[in-house]
């Protein structure tokens, strides 16, 4: 262990070099999770994580700018109390190594991030994860206009999950599986994002337009190439000073030619203390009408105990409620998960989750998290039915 810890210092050290008058800290991270399916055994997850970070101007006005960051996960999986059964890994990422500048034109702005940083779509649901790749950005005072192009395949897959066929061990096809080494490379795919975004079409209101494509670089025997795109357009603004709306629907198509959907809306109300409040609801196709199951590429689990790694065949009623302050910030999170087979609607039950977190000191962070997927498609407690409960401290430095 101290040697691996040397090696992860030597790295970062190495990346700095050149950046040592630059800013720098980091961050210890303990993070605890328990869960449960009917109480009568409790696995249980411990993950040890150090993060070191360095920013640096590069140029005197300030125009260009470096970030970095990498970080060493050690983590305990206990799933009985059996010593056999303990199983340990560890996990190296760079997290963060991005170049930013920008420049002025007569009456608008174009900046350049170039490298790996977190990238997602208007959604967050179809891509969400870190790339790297460059984000090309113009802004003018009626439009705002980015392209991103990336590669995947790089990156530790971790750290990430990405929807893309390949076989296991035993030559069946899979979607997706976790690796074991330190640092495995992700399947590869070429993301494109092209956003088109108008500030005030009509007063405050303000429309998106967002053209995405998804190519599978990586080839596997006997299985289709998995490219996918995207069109999606948003609508959002103020009602009035307090309450805002957010009105999205992505349209997706496969190589295989099926088309899917992703909409929400969502209304959210403001208050002029600390207090705000969220409702709506989510839809992604199943196989029903004209629609096959929604699938974006990266993996987003639209409650706690959905084994399927796609976010689809799901109507979800949400209500959100927040209270932000200096020190404390409490979310509490409801969402009625409504299954979309092909012939009519399940009730398949309820999705809560309860977020606390506490500033003790200004360097020193406290977290709570309880969540509750309620299985209720074969009674109160059904087979899918999970309780997770977690614990996080954040000491920066």
């Amino acid at each position: 262990m101290k040697k691996l810890l040397i090696a992860v210092n030597l790295l970062f050290i190495l990346l700095a070099y050149p950046f040592f008058s630059a800013e720098w800290g980091g961050a210890f991270v303990n993070n605890t999770e328990v869960s449960s399916t009917d109480f009568s055994s409790f696995p249980i997850v411990n993950a040890e994580t150090l993060n070191l970070w360095v920013n640096k101007e590069i140029s005197g006005d300030d125009n260009w700018y470096f970030s970095s960051q990498i970080s060493y996960t050690n983590k305990i999986n206990i799933p009985t109390f059996t010593p056999s059964d303990i199983t340990f890994s560890n996990i190296i990422d760079l997290d963060l190594f991005k170049f930013s500048g920008n420049f002025d034109l007569a009456k608008s702005t174009v900046s350049l991030d170039i490298g790996r940083f977190a990238v997602k779509d208007n959604s967050s649901i179809i891509f969400d994860q870190l790339c790297d790749g460059a984000l090309l950005r113009l802004s003018a005072p009626v439009i705002t206009c980015s392209l991103y192009v990336g590669y995947t395949g790089l990156l530790n897959s971790q750290n990430l999950t990405m929807l893309a066929p390949k076989r296991d061990d035993s030559g069946a096809v899979v979607y997706y599986e976790k690796q074991s080494a330190i640092y495995s490379l992700s399947h590869s795919f070429l993301p494109l994002i092209a956003t088109f975004d108008f500030p005030a079409i009509k007063g405050t209101q303000s429309l998106s337009l967002q053209f995405q494509g998804y190519f599978d670089l990586q080839t596997v025997e006997g299985i289709e190439k998995s490219d996918r795109y995207y069109g999606l357009v948003e609508l959002r603004g103020p009602f009035g000073g307090l309450v805002y709306y957010d009105l999205l629907s992505a349209f997706g198509i496969d190589m295989s030619k099926t088309f899917t959907n992703y909409s929400k809306i969502l209304i959210s109300i403001y208050s002029k203390s600390i207090f705000s409040c969220n409702f709506g609801a989510e839809y992604a196709s199943g196989k029903h009408g004209p629609f096959s199951r929604f699938t974006g590429v990266t993996s987003k689990l639209a409650y706690h105990a959905l084994s399927n790694p796609e976010y689809g065949g799901l109507l979800l009623p949400l209500v959100d409620f927040t209270l932000s302050g200096d020190k404390l910030y409490l979310d509490i999170i409801c969402k009625a998960v409504i299954g979309l087979p092909e012939t009519s609607f399940v009730f398949s039950g309820v999705d809560g989750q309860v977020a606390l977190y506490f500033d003790i000191f200004s360097d020193l962070q406290l977290g709570f998290n309880l969540a509750a997927f309620m299985d209720m498609t074969s009674g109160f407690a059904g087979p899918e039915t999970n309780y997770t409960a977690n614990v996080n401290l954040k000491y920066l430095f």
